[in-house]
């Protein structure tokens, strides 16, 4: 069996021989010859492949832009409004999804009082 000093030093005197025939020479693996390629200090390096430019960047749809566009804008006149007159109140305006949201809440709510009241007249022993 082959030691790792010898094959090192035989790396180190012929550092350009193809790793596979040092290999097939010695009756080694070849991450043998690398690791003692790499010991010997004559391994090359791997180069890291370059990241495109356009790696890490989000798809962003630009119907959102436009959106986040608006917004930006009314938010930027909200803004100008309460440095002219900062006393002035900001309202908030409702979306129609936003308004039927809260109908749909309040009446699950009467409903859920009308079920409680029934249980109360229940428990106090009052005919239902």
């Amino acid at each position: 069996m082959i030691n790792l000093p010898e094959l090192k030093a035989y790396v180190k005197e012929h550092p350009n021989q193809p790793v596979a025939e040092i290999a097939n020479n010695f009756g080694v693996t070849k991450q043998f010859v690398y690791n003692a390629r790499h010991r010997a200090g004559v391994s090359v390096p791997t180069p890291k492949p370059k990241r495109s430019p356009k790696a890490g960047l989000q798809v962003v749809r630009k119907k959102t832009l436009v959106e986040k566009d608006q917004r930006i804008v009314e938010l930027e006149k909200q803004i100008e409004m309460l440095k002219i007159s900062p006393n002035q109140e900001i309202r908030y305006v409702a979306t129609p999804d936003q308004i039927s949201a809260v109908r749909r809440l309040e009446s699950e709510l009467l409903d859920a009082k009308a079920i409680i009241a029934y249980l109360e007249r229940k428990l106090n022993g009052a005919p239902v």
